[in-house]
């Protein structure tokens, strides 16, 4: 009868978690392999996690008999154990979690005389893709190339991801239209013109 009570309420529960170990074997969708030893009180965010940072990805999710395990606020919490882990080899599949996001980007107050009446524009973007993508779409919007990209007063590579800086959605970006020099080198030119002129007429 204590036994029976002491697997429902043992006294150390922390030994008691560690003598608990879950054999797990992990596929990543790039043909990588983990065999991971885990207790099976860790929690389901925390091996995800846990397995991310072994692979050196931002976030993953796990696939556990052809069923997606979502972090969710009704899993991310449960342990493996609740889940029905069993103490065997257990097979899952990772892939790299891949978030549909929405970034804001506008015209800062300085950078431009059109900026009084440009409104914030809105782009969907993969958290993986380049920022290249979102600001390639706001330059034709503008019909303007010269345009300089701020996060947080960092200057944005184009390369850059969302990942990169940790943006998860509804951040906004600011764009600074840089002055063109087009119209000095026209008049340049065409100042030059004039002085040939001149001197091919007097």
């Amino acid at each position: 009868t204590s036994s029976s009570a002491d697997t429902i309420e043992p006294v150390n529960p922390v030994k008691s978690s560690l003598l608990k170990t879950i054999t797990l074997i992990i596929d990543h969708s790039d043909g990588r392999q983990l065999n991971l030893s885990v207790p099976s009180s860790i929690t389901l965010k925390s091996l995800s996690e846990d397995v991310a940072e072994r692979l050196s990805l931002p976030s993953i999710y796990l696939v556990y008999n052809d069923q997606t395990l979502k972090l969710d606020d009704n899993n991310q919490s449960m342990t493996l154990q609740q889940l029905n882990f069993s103490s065997n080899d257990t097979q899952l599949e990772s892939y790299p979690l891949v978030r549909k996001i929405n970034i804001f980007i506008q015209t800062s107050a300085t950078s431009a005389r059109r900026s009084s009446f440009v409104s914030k524009r809105e782009y969907t973007i993969l958290d993986t893709d380049r920022f290249e993508i979102i600001f390639d779409a706001y330059k034709r919007d503008m019909k303007t190339n010269n345009i300089r990209f701020e996060f947080d007063g960092d200057t944005l590579h184009p390369h850059a991801t969302p990942v990169d800086y940790d943006i998860t959605g509804g951040e906004i970006l600011d764009a600074f239209i840089l002055p063109t020099s087009n119209n000095n080198n026209n008049k340049q030119k065409n100042e030059l013109k004039a002085k040939k002129a001149k001197e091919i007429i007097f």
